[in-house]
């Protein structure tokens, strides 16, 4: 400790990892049992003991109302044995009860003096509720969130207890996949956990952003806690440097899935688990011990690495990107021996290098500029608008709100422009110009035209610019198949022989386009509730209770679609991304948007359905991009 430590510092080290997995929790290997060897069990009313390292470590994995766990035992232990390695008095607790837990709390905060170094590591189910973060017990029987405030640990009370005993530096990791183990029972329980607004002195650490969920482990240990019982244990490692490894290691693990955070006020001398190894250790007549060079070199380019990932995220200026990452595949050209953690981070600068050089070649385009500038741009052969939107490198799609579908993930998104509605039935007539390829109600509308000027007399003059309005275009293209979306656009790029190029928009620049630039918000409207003034959908569909909806309601039986750019756009100025007519992206039998059938909850950015490529049902349409 000492040799770590200057005297009058004191590291108070709170380390929580929140474990998921698949039911079963596995038996403690037997290194981590002849390890647990040395964990000391806290017994009541001990004197406290001469050692200044204090651990607090929980694994629950068995619980008596909620999905077991399989890594969050296995965690603790593993970490418990660690601890026990680097000096620490260990008190380990795992499947415990709330009593049990806040017992054994007390006991240990007992045990706390000012220069001791504190580290409380849980594993297990954790949710958060109106911004509060709480682990939760094995016992506890959780229906809504008032019983979470009383079945579980809130961590803030926890905090609290440690700053009792003016312990002067803490650190929290938060780890493992922190999703809402009963989302059924009440929407104010949220998936992931809060932000912690680090007090001084203090590093919280999560696995992954604050509000996302964190991956679960296949193997005995969560992917976090892998990469802590790696890079903890490494001689002479400060904690903050650890902390940027394991960050890299989950980055390259998961392809920007997860990405491990942290909050830090920390101050003073630096601390490290294992102290690093001495020179004065080796033989007189040996060489100073030192770094390898390779591993130096290795370590330098993980922290290099994941610098230009946190500057990445917080600028979408491209020249200054592209110049970063050429320089750092200039400076680490060479490969390192016995691992390919370096051509991992070789082969991602590489992507992020061209997408960034692919950004400065389309900046320095006069003509491009000019009409990015202007926000709009049309397409001349089939009178299509088109907006502009601007990308994203660090773009969060899917589950961003904690209530929506799949996991959330990182994408680049870079700029395009987006067809403004979905695609009119004359915009599709102008291109496909020997009739249509999909099924098509013109001929119904036509017949009705002409029943309109039968009819003129009895029903008005009304009935005629209807029928008209209806047939000049403003009507929207439904029953397009995949495979009909694929020839619309086949012959559109060749009316303009490459000049430009059209597609479907992938699934994350739709979702991007849809949340109005990347706004955490629910629905493309901008908002994170709808009603028939926003969209054309159906609240009443299925029968289904209305989620999100708010004022009048109707079935599925009541809807139609609705004339191209009926309803408000979203703050992109684009029309109808929630509802009317269900949208094609790349990904081959996927749609977006939901459609004029839809119950509420389908039109969210995040929700999906599929259907078949030869498919043409009424309720799906068109929305093109075209590249920047």
């Amino acid at each position: 400790m000492c040799r770590v430590l200057k005297p009058l510092l004191a590291l108070g080290l709170l380390a929580f990892a929140a474990g998921c997995s698949t039911p079963s929790p596995p038996a403690s290997t037997e290194k981590n049992s002849a390890a647990l060897r040395g964990v000391r069990r806290t017994e009541l009313n001990a004197p406290p003991p001469k050692a200044t390292r204090h651990a607090f470590v929980i694994g629950n994995s068995v619980y008596q109302h909620l999905p077991n766990l399989r890594n969050p035992r296995a965690d603790a232990q593993a970490i418990a044995a660690l601890l026990s390695e680097a000096e620490f008095e260990v008190s380990l607790h795992l499947d415990t009860t709330r009593k049990r837990l806040l017992n054994a709390l007390d006991e240990f905060q007992q045990r706390l003096a000012p220069d001791s170094v504190v580290l409380v590591y849980y594993a297990g189910h954790a949710v958060q509720v109106a911004g509060r973060n709480h682990l939760i017990p094995v016992d506890a029987n959780l229906g809504s969130e008032l019983d979470v405030e009383a079945d579980s640990l809130a961590v803030d009370r926890l905090l609290g207890k440690l700053k009792d005993r003016h312990t002067r530096l803490k650190l929290f990791l938060l780890d493992g996949c922190r999703n809402n183990p009963f989302p059924s029972q009440s929407r104010g329980i949220r998936q992931g956990l809060a932000e912690i607004r680090a007090p001084a002195g203090t590093l919280i650490a999560y696995a992954t952003s604050p509000g996302t969920v964190a991956l679960d482990g296949d193997g005995p240990h969560s992917p976090y806690t892998t990469a802590l019982l790696h890079h903890l244990r490494s001689p002479g490692l400060k904690i903050e440097d650890a902390l940027k490894r394991v960050r890299t290691d989950l980055v390259l693990q998961t392809d920007l899935r997860q990405v491990p955070w942290e909050s830090s006020s920390l101050y003073g001398d630096d601390f490290m688990l294992f102290p690093a190894v001495a020179a004065a250790l080796a033989p007189a007549d040996s060489p100073e011990a030192s770094t390898p060079a390779s591993n130096l070199s290795l370590s330098q380019m993980e922290e290099a690495f994941a610098e230009l990932m946190a500057q990445e995220s917080a600028s979408f200026d491209p020249a200054p990107q592209a110049t970063q990452w050429g320089r750092f595949l200039h400076d680490y050209p060479d490969d390192f021996p016995h691992t390919n953690t370096d051509d991992d981070l070789r082969r991602i600068a590489t992507q992020h290098l061209v997408f960034w050089q692919a950004r400065v070649a389309e900046a320095q385009n006069p003509a491009r500029r000019r009409a990015w500038a202007a926000g709009t741009w049309t397409e001349p052969h089939a009178d299509l608008k088109f907006v502009a939107v601007t990308g994203n490198a660090h773009f969060r799609m899917g589950n961003v709100l904690g209530d929506e579908d799949g996991e959330v993930t990182i994408r680049m998104v870079p700029r395009f422009w987006m067809s403004r509605t979905e695609l009119t039935k004359a915009q599709w007539q102008a291109i496909m110009q020997s009739g249509t390829a999909a099924k098509t109600p013109a001929a119904g509308l036509k017949h009705k035209l002409q029943q309109g000027w039968q009819t003129l007399k009895q029903k008005g003059r009304a009935v005629l610019r209807k029928g008209q309005e209806l047939w000049k275009g403003a009507a929207v293209q439904s029953g397009v198949s995949r495979k009909a979306a694929a020839e619309f656009l086949e012959r559109l790029n060749a009316l303009h022989q490459d000049r430009y190029r059209f597609r479907l928009p992938s699934a994350a620049e739709w979702e991007y386009a849809c949340r109005g630039g990347g706004l955490p918000v629910r629905f493309g409207t901008g908002r994170n509730t709808i009603s028939l003034a926003d969209a054309n959908f159906a609240p009443q569909a299925l029968g289904l209770r209305p989620v999100y909806v708010s004022g009048p309601q109707r079935s599925a039986a009541q809807a139609q679609p609705a004339l191209a750019g009926s309803f408000a756009p979203n703050p992109l100025g684009l029309h109808d991304l929630s509802g009317n007519l269900a949208e094609w992206v790349t990904s081959t039998e996927d749609l977006r948007g939901g459609h004029f059938r839809s119950p509420g909850h389908a039109l969210r950015c995040a929700s999906q359905s599929q259907s078949g490529w030869f498919s043409n049902l009424e309720t799906v349409g068109l929305r093109i991009v075209r590249d920047y």
